[in-house]
């Protein structure tokens, strides 16, 4: 296969390493001044050889079409598909905003080769392994980037996931990454980290309706370090688990004591959700604190609802029989279905900060707000607009009729003291924030 675009016919021509190294390095030209980001997965697909000697090269062929072809599904249109070798293929992944989003689609991409094929009379299967790097996070030159993916290939095929992003060390043998777990374990174990609110605002009312909960980690010889980083190791090393049991528990612990009259959101990551015990840790959690479950909203990216769909959905259900409330996070940014999104037990979509920032400057970042708070409200969801930065985003979202909004206009994620002065002293505390003229016939057309 050559390179093959999602609009394009899948075959299985020959590796074209040279034209796959001209279309990176012209995705790399092109990001340098936009802010934005482009991944790049080099995938293996191990035992493709094995059926190649057991059945035939036709039977080996068949199999890599047919994971091809997942891919190609379930990637975005702009993503471009290579073969490199025989069976290595890279995928290239250009808007992408942060290292979030490469490690989602990693996990996505190697539960779809996971998945077996049914070739004549036979079922027939392979052994992904994904590694993942970012550019110009990691490298900045296509030469690099395929280098920094490779070493990551590498890592991953001693993981049990079978996938790693790429992290800059200068010896993989002293890796950050290794630091940075056993630091985090010990910050978990000695309650050394903290967690900030970030005010959430009724548009319509002007006032303030609940908070999200944001794990922020000090430390003591490196300062401030990024949730993005730390929560990835987490992942990585087993411990998001106790991670996320820790903000949970912090976070309706000062409900109760600081706010109980507002909600509070905690974020579920892709492999919290799918750990099989998550939903007795969080009732019981909810059961400690005494909070009415529907004062908590937990929040899961819309990737991360469909990493594992039948058990997501599960558990999703079983949670929202609970009376807990659920919101899809960043939304926009991933990969689900609409037929899938209305399966989901869900309460509330939150439109992903990366809109909200652009939307008064570039009228298709506007075009796609004003589509998801319709979409949202046609399914009865409540609308979340993130990264609200100035009055004139305000007055926007308010008058598409977006219900909730959160950003530095209104709120900087603030640990529960400065949350407890700001509900004293802020305007959107009481209500008494000013509303823009016209306010009065605004209707919001769904809450639940």
């Amino acid at each position: 296969m050559s390179a093959v675009s999602t609009g394009d016919g899948v075959g299985l021509n020959p590796p074209q390493r040279a034209h796959f190294m001209q279309l990176l390095e012209r995705d790399l030209s092109t990001c340098g001044g936009s802010g934005e980001l482009v991944g790049l997965l080099v995938i293996h697909l191990s035992g493709v050889g094995r059926i190649n000697l057991e059945l035939g090269y036709g039977m080996g062929d068949a199999v890599l079409e047919q994971t091809v072809e997942r891919i190609r599904k379930a990637v975005r249109p702009d993503d471009l598909l290579v073969r490199i070798d025989g069976v290595d293929f890279a995928l290239i992944m250009p808007g992408l905003k942060n290292i979030g989003q490469i490690l989602l689609a990693s996990r996505k991409i190697a539960s779809v080769c996971a998945q077996s094929c049914q070739i004549q009379d036979q079922r027939l299967s392979t052994r992904p392994r994904v590694g993942a790097a970012l550019a110009p996070v990691h490298a900045d030159t296509a030469e690099a980037l395929l280098r920094c993916a490779d070493q990551a290939l590498v890592r991953a095929e001693q993981t049990a996931g079978g996938l790693y992003v790429f992290e800059t060390s200068a010896d993989p043998m002293t890796s950050g990454s290794l630091v940075m777990e056993r630091d985090l374990e010990a910050a978990l174990d000695n309650n050394d980290l903290d967690v900030h609110f970030q005010p959430k605002v009724d548009l319509d009312g002007g006032r303030v309706v609940g908070v999200e909960a944001l794990s922020r980690w000090q430390h003591p010889e490196r300062g401030f370090v990024r949730p993005d980083l730390f929560i990835a190791a987490a992942e990585r090393s087993g411990l998001i688990e106790p991670l996320t049991q820790w903000n949970l528990n912090a976070a309706l612990r000062s409900q109760q004591v600081g706010f109980p009259t507002l909600s509070v959101a905690v974020n579920l990551s892709t492999v919290s959700l799918n750990q099989p015990d998550v939903a007795d840790m969080i009732e019981q959690a909810v059961a400690i604190w005494g909070i009415e479950p529907a004062q908590l909203v937990l929040e899961v990216t819309e990737s991360a609802m469909i990493a594992d769909p039948p058990r997501t959905l599960a558990t999703l259900h079983r949670l929202h029989a609970h009376g807990l409330k659920l919101s899809i996070d960043d939304f926009g940014t991933g990969y689900s279905s609409l037929a899938y999104l209305s399966e989901l037990p869900v309460c509330e979509l939150k439109i992903d900060r990366s809109f909200v920032l652009n939307m008064t400057e570039h009228r298709q970042s506007e075009n796609i707000v004003h589509a998801v708070i319709d979409l949202a409200h046609n399914l009865e969801m409540t609308v979340v607009a993130e990264g609200i930065e100035d009055q004139a985003t305000l007055e926007q979202l308010r008058a598409m009729g977006c219900d909730v909004g959160q950003g530095y206009f209104f709120g900087k994620p603030m640990p529960v003291d400065e949350l407890d002065d700001w509900l004293h002293d802020s305007p959107w505390s009481t209500g008494g924030a000013a509303v823009p003229a016209g306010a009065d016939d605004k209707t919001v057309s769904a809450r639940r």
